[in-house]
């Protein structure tokens, strides 16, 4: 196996995102995490103003195996990231890519590690326990194995998420009122949703 570092070349790049349309070919939301991982590994990205990343290919005969991303965000001085973090079903091949991460980072000043984060939590983080529903476009990305192989590697659960679609809004109107009121009071207003106007031109 052959572990490739990159930054941000774009050749490789898109040898991680040829290896993910495959990985989760069952899942068509990749076509758009494909085009949002372009754009956030990009050098012009403006997250790297503040921070910096090296990346890992791991190949076998020119074929990808999985790929991690160490990930230094200047304004959290001790704290690594760990992201962009996706392998195959294969725990050495993971623990190559996490070592590679945790030694990177640790050569850094790093002495915390957290993850998966990619770059930031405004973006894909955190693994998927469990789904009883088709996740929609803004859930993680995961394999069932993946929590494993991080917890075999010594990570423990930092914290707890439960995602839902909600259909009855009656539960958080009496949490939302007041705020809704002052937005009033300074001219706001809400409206339903045109899809005839230029609303969605405006989003």
């Amino acid at each position: 196996m052959e572990i490739i570092e990159y930054k941000h070349e774009k050749e490789k790049i898109e040898e991680y995102i040829n290896f993910l349309k495959i990985h989760y070919s069952e899942d068509l939301r990749i076509y758009n995490q494909s085009s949002n991982i372009k754009k956030l590994l990009d050098k012009n990205n403006p997250f790297f103003e503040h921070g910096e990343i090296k990346n890992f290919l791991i190949q076998e005969n020119g074929k990808t195996l999985g790929h991690c991303s160490a990930i230094i965000d200047n304004r959290k001085k001790d704290i690594g990231l760990i992201g962009f973090y996706d392998c195959v079903k294969d725990e050495k091949v993971s623990n190559l890519l996490l070592d590679k991460c945790i030694n990177w980072l640790k050569t850094k000043g790093c002495s915390k590690f957290r993850g998966p984060v990619n770059l930031t939590i405004w973006h894909n983080y955190r693994f998927i326990s469990s789904c009883k529903r088709n996740p929609d476009l803004f859930d993680p990305f995961s394999k069932d194995y993946y929590i494993d192989f991080w917890k075999k590697k010594g990570f423990t659960n930092a914290g707890k998420y439960v995602s839902a679609v909600r259909q009855d809004f009656n539960y958080v109107i009496p949490y939302t009122k007041k705020a809704y009121e002052d937005l009033r009071g300074y001219g706001f207003k809400l409206r339903k949703f045109n899809k005839k106007s230029d609303d969605l031109k405006i989003i």
